[in-house]
């Protein structure tokens, strides 16, 4: 098992290096655009400027650390580097609230994985709708299983849409991370104009 893990994980590394979009310049122009509208505003918070400096740091740092190299890591650095990305997207569209209920974080998951499904609510989910949007991040523990859920109340997901693609970021990408590097399944429910609920199941290791 480890020398399948070990193989896949240096042919996904050596796909990573040869793409350099996988950066997300986009995403990052926007956020530092965003960054420079809360320091010019009338309504200037020298600690949400400061806060989102260093969100946009932290983002950027977990990025380039995942073009280099693909891997596990535990579950709490994750979603650390999570709630950064979030807060950078809440600067960006306001509407947008984040809640989390995070109950069990001894487990390791490939990394940007909770930052792409994210990133796929709110594209997928709020950005061309005047709807306000709600997310909310569940991680807990089963006898057999770590879980993680991610939820939104957007438009939700076309039913040909649900597995399409397997490039970087997309959800049969993420799909088959989860599966090859530790074992886990990821499963998808959504509703049009009602929401989306996606769940991660990894095998836990019984003592």
């Amino acid at each position: 098992m480890n020398e399948i893990k070990s193989c896949y994980e240096k042919e996904n590394d050596e796909k990573n290096i040869s793409d350099l979009d996988k950066l997300n310049t986009h995403f990052i122009f926007n956020a530092l655009n965003s960054i420079k509208c809360a320091a010019i505003s009338e309504n200037y918070d020298s600690e949400e400027v400061c806060g989102l400096v260093n969100d946009i740091g932290a983002y950027m740092r977990y990025r380039i650390q995942t073009i280099k190299c693909c891997r596990c890591v535990p579950c709490n650095e994750e979603i650390r580097y999570l709630k950064s990305y979030i807060n950078l997207e809440k600067s960006r569209y306001p509407g947008i609230k984040a809640s989390y209920e995070i109950n069990d974080t001894d487990f390791t998951i490939p990394s940007m994985t909770l930052i792409f499904l994210s990133e796929n609510a709110i594209r997928h989910g709020f950005r061309n709708t005047d709807k306000k949007g709600n997310i909310l991040i569940s991680t807990w523990r089963t006898s057999r299983y770590h879980v993680i859920q991610i939820c939104d109340d957007g438009v939700g997901f076309k039913e040909k849409d649900i597995n399409q693609g397997n490039g970087f970021g997309t959800l049969g990408y993420i799909k088959e991370n989860i599966k090859n590097m530790c074992g886990g399944i990821l499963n998808i429910e959504s509703i049009n104009r009602q929401g989306t609920s996606i769940e991660i199941k990894i095998p836990a290791v019984m003592g």
